[in-house]
């Protein structure tokens, strides 16, 4: 049974290279994954990422952790050939482990890329259970789900599964994908009458949804702007007192400045998506040390925010430029969470007092459909 070990990103030295050797010992069978696993290994002749630079080190692993000190044996020696060794890659924001089709190709092609850990933040529950049997264990992807996101009347991503996923997704006995990918959240009394239905599926995080909270009462009851608008920004402080009493961290999908100020303001612990028009606004200029943690598509908000490069992601960010010691081979699928809800940190933007309203959030992706 792995280890379930909260790392702070770049700690977290358990090797891409070695997705061969797990890989490999998957193709080959639970014998060898077992053999490895308790063997002392030797790696030898590798150049190790130390967080800025590549250094020629030899580590072994003991237990499955990884450590430079010597042990007392050594079971197999592993010739890196001076291959490069870095930290694995998580995929923060993906749609595409989701259920059952393609799901091995999916698995392998991860596993093959030195992509450990995924996180889905729209899915639905009842395909992902299709696939619990293939993940979060040891030769797999450690994966965590938000299942069904929640909403507002008419707003993302109802339109989305009612109008086009339904072509290759089957919908409820309603015909519509509601409390199945969705929750309808319109008004203060629906977080508390739906919060059952809602922790029944198990979520590992809850995935909201702003978008134009500025203009929330202009879109609200125009068909114009179906699906094209999404919660009431009052409620989302009630939403995100609920998931943080049952331990929940809350990831929250916006469009603009407007709705990131309401984001920070209800107390939610990351930002799903950041948009060009958002990212290029001079509001912007006010969260420019937001820590990014993400794979972002528009280099403008690279630029802008100064962020981490296109395809790092919330495992792999660099928080530390040492190599720790006795971190395990691969961490467990609860390495992409933190011990307790909340803001990841409080964070005051540039010229201002920090105030309890002020939090560095992570953000994760631009790419997904949700």
């Amino acid at each position: 049974m792995k280890k379930s070990v909260i790392l702070p990103a770049a700690l977290g030295f358990s090797l891409a290279v070695l997705v061969c050797l797990w890989h490999g010992a998957r193709l080959a069978g639970e014998t060898r994954l077992d053999s490895l696993a308790k063997a002392v290994l030797k790696f030898t002749n590798g150049q190790w990422f130390d967080g800025q630079n590549f250094q020629s080190r030899t580590f072994y692993s003991v237990d499955g952790a990884l450590t430079s000190k010597k042990p007392l044996r050594v079971d197999e020696v592993i010739d890196l050939k001076n291959g490069y060794v870095v930290p694995p890659f998580g995929d923060a924001h993906n749609h595409y482990i989701a259920g059952s089709h393609d799901i091995n190709k999916i698995l392998d092609q991860y596993l093959g890329d030195g992509i450990f850990y995924a996180k889905n933040p729209a899915s639905i529950h009842r395909d992902t259970e299709q696939i619990k049997n293939l993940i979060n264990k040891p030769d797999s992807v450690d994966v965590i789900f938000a299942n069904a996101g929640l909403t507002a009347s008419g707003g993302h991503p109802v339109r989305l599964y009612d109008k086009i996923l339904i072509k290759v997704k089957t919908p409820g006995p309603d015909g519509n994908f509601e409390n199945l990918a969705y929750y309808i959240i319109n008004n203060k009394e629906d977080p508390e009458q739906k919060w059952p239905l809602i922790i029944a599926d198990h979520p590992d995080f809850i995935k909201t949804h702003l978008l134009y909270s500025e203009e929330f009462e202009k879109r609200r009851d125009d068909p114009a702007y179906y699906g094209n608008k999404g919660l009431d920004p009052k409620l989302l402080p009630l939403i995100v007192a609920k998931a943080h009493a049952d331990g929940l961290r809350v990831a929250c999908h916006i469009e603009t400045a407007a709705d990131f100020r309401s984001a920070l303001a209800a107390g939610i612990d990351e930002i799903a998506h950041i948009e060009r028009r958002f990212s290029a606004s001079t509001e912007w200029k006010e969260y420019e040390e937001l820590l990014l943690a993400t794979t972002i598509a528009n280099a403008v908000v690279l630029e802008k925010a100064q962020a981490v490069p296109p395809r790092t992601t919330e495992a792999a960010k660099i928080a530390n430029p040492a190599l720790s010691e006795n971190v395990p081979a691969k961490p467990g699928p609860t390495s992409l969470r933190t011990p307790e809800p909340g803001p990841v940190s409080e964070l005051a933007p540039k010229g201002r007092e920090k105030s309890s309203s002020d939090s560095r959030a992570s953000a994760s992706d631009t790419k997904g459909l949700a």
